[in-house]
């Protein structure tokens, strides 16, 4: 499921599944096997948004107002 939503903000970011694998420092396959079992972590996401030039946010649903936001510094480093 996360997957298509990863897949479309790459293609509106012109880019591709390669490219957030090179960002993640890990293979194509690593990427593809996190697809089909569904298992993207938060840090990995993080890491989308930076790549997307994007933020991972928690927007609360009454208001519409951003909570929080997460960004690269959120990311343990070695990660």
């Amino acid at each position: 499921m996360k997957y298509n939503k990863v897949e479309a903000l790459l293609k509106l970011k012109d880019m591709n599944i390669s490219d957030f694998a090179r960002h993640l420092n890990v293979s194509r396959q690593q990427i593809s096997n996190k697809k089909k079992n569904d298992t993207f972590r938060a840090d990995e996401l993080i890491q989308l948004a930076e790549l997307t030039n994007t933020n991972l946010s928690f927007t609360d649903k009454e208001t519409g107002k951003i909570i929080m936001s997460f960004d690269i510094n959120d990311v343990q480093k070695g990660t």
